[in-house]
């Protein structure tokens, strides 16, 4: 399968945190947060590289940010990892455009590690998930994306999005059905 990487995406205080802007509801905020780091848990287990994508929205984006509530402006605490995320590292690249692959930073840095299997969890299911996978498995990588450790602002949204993702050749797996590396040492 080669390495794989696990992306834990927008998990910042203006999406899931306590006085989130661009909020979902509390209950599937506190699922997504118990699934996001359990994953978290496994991937560092298995010596799986972790990378965490964090929106930061530039302050003259007018528009943008009118659509988005003023979330996750660079240089804002709401733009921060929510401290209810399991933070394993410092491996933290940023975007202001919804596929994570908008940074080449992020792009040399998985080539150089080698990845070929790419799991993704986190926010937003109906664009920032759902780009990035398609353009990951444009790259041609192998792609998973966690059923349940995604989210989206409506139901919906997410179910539709997950159905497209499988049609274009994305696994999309519930938590306890990924097929994981093996852990080191074993």
């Amino acid at each position: 399968m080669g390495h794989t990487a696990l992306l834990v995406m927008g998990m910042q205080n203006d999406f899931i945190g306590e006085g989130a802007i661009f909020p979902f509801g509390s209950m599937r905020v506190a699922r997504l947060l118990e699934t996001v780091n359990k994953t978290i848990e496994k991937a560092n287990r298995r010596d799986m590289e972790i990378v965490y994508i964090v929106n930061e929205y530039s302050h003259i984006d007018w528009i943008g940010n009118w659509k988005r509530n003023g979330a996750a402006q660079e240089g804002t605490e709401g733009a921060g990892l929510d401290v209810r995320i399991q933070l394993v590292n410092d491996v933290i690249f940023s975007k202001r455009f919804n596929n994570a692959f908008s940074n080449d930073r992020l792009i040399v840095h998985l080539k150089q590690l080698r990845v070929r299997h790419i799991i993704i969890a986190g926010v937003f299911a109906g664009t920032c998930v759902y780009r990035t996978a398609l353009d990951a498995k444009r790259r041609g990588y192998q792609v998973t994306v966690i059923r349940d450790g995604i989210e989206d602002r409506t139901v919906k949204e997410k179910e539709e999005k997950l159905l497209q993702l499988q049609k274009n050749g994305i696994s999309v797996s519930l938590y306890e059905d990924i097929r994981w590396p093996h852990e080191k040492g074993s």
